[in-house]
This record gives structure tokens, C-alpha cells and sequence, in this order.
């Protein structure tokens, strides 16, 4: 496992680098536990809308696009009950391939692929999860008629 010690001198990092590998070598520093990890729908429920509202409470638009986002995100059971640490591109398609089969434009399927981005970010910032999925958006497909 690997975490930054969060120092800018590289010399001082080192040290404390070697201070921990030694104090592990004398088993005084055990195994840390992993925090439980919430899934889409408690971390959306409990922690980002309430922060939705608060901080867009002067623009309404943007809560209720939020608002929308959300809604559309946890009605697919797969990924609402998926632990915010697995989300993954994998989920991410079968989420997208759902969401295509009930005739969606490619447009309205990236605006909710924006909200769970920002979700994933948010939740990378205020450390919940080590680190957010990387989330591409779906290709737009142009017919040509001729």
C-alpha cells in the first residue's frame, strides 16, 4: 500500500519513510483497517445532494439539473447499490447500454455521466474514496443520409 507522507522536501519524506518501515520491521505499527466505503445511493443521499442544495441554493437551475442527474443515476439498482470504490468503466457501459435501450439521446446520457463524474470527484475530494473512475463520455454517432 502505498499514501504520501505530504511533505515537499523529498529528504524529510524519505526519513519518514524509513522511520515507518522500521517501525513496521518491530511490529509496532499493524495493518490498517480499510473504512468502510458507502455505495452510490448512501453517499448521494446522505452527503452530495444535501451539499447540492447548500451550495447552489441561488441557482435553481443547476439543483434541480443536479436533482435530475441523481434521480436518473439511482434508478438503475446495479449501480445505486454499487460501492462508490467499484465503480468502474465496466459498470459505467452496462449503466449506459441500459439507459441507450430505453431510447435515449447519446446527449442525455452524457448529462448523467457529467453528474456521476462530479459525484465521484466530490467524494475523491472529501476522501471517502482514494480515488475517482475515470468516466468517458459516449461517442455522438452521425448519420449521414445520401
Amino acid at each position: 500500500m502505498r499514501e504520501s507522507t505530504k511533505q515537499g522536501n523529498d529528504r524529510i519524506a524519505r526519513q519518514m519513510e524509513s522511520a515507518y518501515r522500521t517501525a513496521l520491521a518491530k511490529g509496532e505499527v499493524g495493518m490498517r483497517e480499510r473504512k468502510s466505503v458507502p455505495t452510490l445511493t448512501e453517499f448521494i443521499e446522505k452527503r452530495f445532494e444535501p451539499w447540492v442544495e447548500s451550495v447552489f441554493s441561488a441557482k435553481p437551475k443547476t439543483r434541480i439539473w443536479y436533482r435530475n442527474g441523481m434521480r436518473r443515476l439511482l434508478s438503475y439498482a446495479p449501480l445505486a447499490s454499487c460501492p462508490l470504490s467499484q465503480i468502474t468503466g465496466e459498470s459505467v457501459s452496462t449503466y449506459v447500454a441500459h439507459r441507450r435501450s430505453c431510447k435515449l439521446e447519446v446527449s442525455s446520457v452524457n448529462r448523467e455521466l457529467q453528474v456521476l463524474r462530479r459525484v465521484l470527484r466530490v467524494a475523491a475530494e472529501w476522501g471517502v474514496i482514494d480515488s475517482a473512475a475515470k468516466i468517458k463520455s459516449c461517442p455522438v454517432t452521425v448519420t449521414v443520409s445520401g
